[in-house]
């Protein structure tokens, strides 16, 4: 079976029977649960799908940037300093963005963007340094690309892109020339239906590798060479329906793990990495709702890296405390804005503790979850959307927001 997109209203008749048996750690009295605050929505372009996090005005503090499915733009947030964000500045995408990612792609020393689009397309947009971007210019990658990454795959310290394919079941490179302008993309074939990628050195040879969420519940892990090409890909299983997948050391061996956040399964699945480039051990952790996307982060300041999980028919993250070997605790949900579609995680307002950013397609904004030590996270959410106008899906009282 083909799977050229998320047929929601198909794909949320799936039961939930493949939970039973999933290991499932429980919390000591050493590992306390990981904790955000209540969350405040920021209003973005229509349908956000994907989010990141950079510095794109050199002010010190991590700004927002979405990738607006819905209205084929991209939304900026500048950052206020205290978890705050100022009014956002939107502009006009290649056709219907899938995801976003940052880098200096012209070593100007400013922070550029590229996102994937549903149109056959990768968009650059190069950083001024004040929070604004040059006109953007798109490149043709392979069809329907759902999401995009970046890093150096041929060792000449300039970013490259990929983007991940599910039409043509392989992800597509496009290698740089440092000007901001890419050669043309060579595409690299993976398992069936990737629609995420995540770069890595999983082998530890020095040269970066890629791994691929495919919808088929596997992952492919593409070892570099370190010329900008890969050896052919090895499949290894995930539970039903990986949808995201992040390189992260969850285990603290030394090696990078994979971790796929399963629509279908509604779980995640942890891939322990061996250091050579294999993925052999899995465990899947419960997850009460159904997770387009997982990123790590250490949420309870226990030196131990925790999951957030969007839970995107649930209108949820999903926090799930790590225990340091590998194995995490049950979830502890929180309320974001109707459908989170993506989450990034990265520290927004000064106090160390990492913060929380969702992208909510349906609620035109995104969620920031601020970092906590204590049960403020069970404030009622905070908001800058007023009431919403269904003429136009954007909030009232924000006179030209309309996209």
């Amino acid at each position: 079976m083909r799977h050229h997109g998320m047929a929601h209203a198909g794909v949320l008749l799936f039961s939930v029977a493949g939970l039973v048996g999933m290991a499932l750690p429980r919390l000591t009295g050493d590992t306390p649960r990981p904790l955000l605050e209540a969350q405040l929505l920021v209003p973005t372009g229509l349908g956000p799908h994907a989010v990141a996090l950079g510095d794109f005005d050199a002010d010190g503090r991590l700004d927002v940037i979405t990738a607006n499915h819905t209205a084929s733009t991209v939304s900026v947030l500048l950052n206020s300093g205290d978890g705050t964000f100022a009014a956002r500045m939107d502009m006009p995408l290649g056709d219907r963005p899938t995801g976003v990612a940052v880098g200096d792609f012209n070593g100007d020393g400013h922070l550029d963007a590229v996102t994937s689009n549903f149109g056959g397309t990768v968009s650059l947009l190069l950083g001024r340094g004040d929070g604004t971007f040059a006109s953007r210019t798109d490149l043709p990658v392979g069809g329907e690309p759902s999401a995009v990454e970046v890093g150096d795959f041929n060792g000449d310290g300039k970013l490259d892109v990929v983007a991940a394919s599910a039409f043509n079941d392989a992800v597509s490179v496009l290698l740089n020339r440092g000007d901001g302008t890419f050669q043309p993309r060579k595409d690299v074939t993976t398992g069936t239906s990737p629609f995420a990628v995540a770069v890595g050195d999983f082998n530890h040879d020095g040269k970066l590798d890629l791994a691929t969420a495919n919808f088929v519940d596997t992952v492919s892990v593409l070892l570099g060479v370190g010329d900008g090409t890969f050896r052919p890909h090895a499949d290894f299983a995930t539970d039903n329906a990986p949808y995201s997948v992040v390189a992260a050391d969850v285990d603290g061996d030394g090696h990078l793990d994979l971790v796929t956040a399963n629509f279908l399964g509604r779980s995640v699945s942890v891939l322990r990495g061996t250091g050579t480039g294999a993925f052999p051990a899995r465990s899947d952790f419960k997850v009460r709702g159904g997770p387009y996307f997982v990123a790590p982060g250490d949420f309870n300041g226990d030196g131990k890296l925790d999951l957030v999980t969007a839970n995107f028919g649930e209108d949820t993250v999903s926090l799930l405390p790590g225990m340091g070997n590998g194995t995490f605790g049950e979830d502890t949900l929180l309320s974001t804005g109707a459908g989170p579609y993506a989450v990034a995680v990265g520290r927004l307002n000064g106090d160390l503790k990492p913060d929380v950013v969702t992208p909510d397609a349906r609620a035109h904004g995104v969620s920031v979850l601020l970092g906590a030590t204590t049960t403020t996270a069970m404030r009622a959410p905070r908001s800058t959307l007023d009431t919403l106008d269904p003429g136009c899906g954007s909030p009232t009282g924000l006179a030209g927001k309309c996209d």
